[in-house]
């Protein structure tokens, strides 16, 4: 049973990356969640106050492996400035960085307890919204609802008041990871939460980062044990009938969609591999210098989309998709590759893959969560999303800020 208890400011603002955009405000061309926003303006009236005098130092020091790409994405905007769509496109990164920071220095105040209504929070959005749709027809739509008339699969699948499933199981499996690194061993007697979990991650289908959680698990568990032991064994056998459900279910929620009588919604499997090897391949033929660097920020639209199409049209009843400036794809990859170049992607992952390898064997969460990120940079388009990592954020601090302190 779930007892609702007292919560503060920062813990109803980290609830409110639960329901995206649910909470999201039109603003101008931009959609302001409500989240953000009283982070910003937390910051604000802080920055004013002279209560964050010298903070933004100390975060940077704390988390030092994104200062790399920082630096880098800051000298090339100026040396690459030609394209207009930079500086909107750029304040997507500041935004995410001011979020990341904020959870930074209040995640001794997020509560076990506020994790686990998150959760929750979660479940009951994405059960609402999938149960709308197949027992009434009825698409839960914040802001456009023929976004699920014209696009793939997803329009079928469980995705809460998010816009997309994908988003939704990002978040859904960051705050899962949470939750297990903050309760440990005692999260297995929430047995009523686990299996509603469970039911809400087939629901939604997106498995390509429960892949990862899965896989760097199993390899990190085996380290432990030795080579014939009956641990390893029980493991093995464990994994192979979990990945069986998991790939049979997904190949029926695929067949079914495949099948279905509105072609326009079949599964493009050809959507994130075709762009990255388009755009690669024209790298390739471009100077060594672009190829190194890339073009600039902003240049994806007008280069990557309106100019040489490398990248994914998608599916919208043969009618010509509206390329906005800062329009980005289906993965990072291309898109970095076309705007950063080599060196970008380099530094960019260079954040994930430090923190994987430092702390592999003494905080498999963390380790764990930087596979989910690189992982997603070359399936999803995530920089745009960044900014509503929530539970990443709060993980990234307990571990490297050493606060584990359990707040019930």
């Amino acid at each position: 049973m779930i007892r609702i208890k007292k919560i503060n400011l920062h813990e109803f603002i980290y609830l409110t990356f639960a329901l995206d955009s649910a909470l999201k405000i039109p603003v101008g061309g931009f959609k302001l969640h409500l989240g953000v926003a009283l982070i910003l303006l937390y910051s604000l009236i802080s920055i004013f106050h002279n209560i964050r005098k010298v903070k933004t130092l100390k975060f940077l020091k704390s988390n030092w492996s994104i200062v790399p790409f920082l630096v880098f994405v800051l000298i090339h905007v100026v040396l690459f400035g030609t394209y207009s769509a930079r500086f909107s496109i750029l304040l997507y990164y500041f935004i995410a960085l001011f979020v990341f920071s904020y959870f930074h220095f209040k995640s001794s105040k997020i509560s076990i307890r506020v994790i686990g209504y998150f959760q929750w929070l979660l479940i009951i959005s994405g059960l609402f919204q999938f149960l709308l749709f197949k027992l009434f027809g009825y698409q839960l739509a914040f802001f456009d609802a023929a976004h699920y008339e014209i696009e793939g699969s997803f329009a079928t699948r469980l995705r809460g008041f998010f816009l997309e499933p994908n988003w939704f199981s990002i978040v859904f499996i960051f705050n899962g990871l949470l939750l297990f690194y903050k309760k440990g061993k005692l999260i297995y007697k929430d047995r009523v939460l686990l299996i509603f979990s469970f039911i809400t991650l087939l629901l939604n289908g997106s498995y390509g980062l429960v892949v990862v959680v899965f896989g760097v698990s199993i390899m990190e568990l085996f380290q432990g044990f030795p080579i014939f032991s009956m641990k390893r064994f029980k493991i093995i056998i464990a994994s192979f009938v979990i990945g069986v459900f998991l790939i049979g279910f997904r190949t029926y929620n695929k067949a079914e969609s495949s099948t279905s009588n509105n072609k326009e919604i079949a599964v493009n499997y050809g959507s994130r591999l075709l762009p990255a090897v388009r755009t690669t391949l024209f790298m390739m033929n471009e100077s060594t210098f672009d190829l190194v660097l890339g073009k600039g920020l902003g240049a994806w639209a007008p280069i990557g989309l309106e100019e040489n199409s490398l990248g994914y049209v998608g599916m919208s009843n043969g009618e010509e998709k509206i390329i906005t400036p800062s329009q980005r794809d289906s993965a990072e990859y291309h898109v970095f590759l076309l705007e950063f170049g080599i060196v970008g992607i380099l530094l960019y992952l260079f954040d994930y893959l430090f923190l994987f390898f430092k702390y592999r064997r003494t905080d498999i969460i963390l380790a764990i969560s930087m596979m989910c990120m690189l992982a997603a940079f070359f399936v999803y388009p995530i920089y745009k999303f960044n900014m509503y990592l929530a539970p990443l954020f709060l993980i990234r601090s307990f571990v490297i800020g050493n606060s584990k302190k359990l707040v019930i």
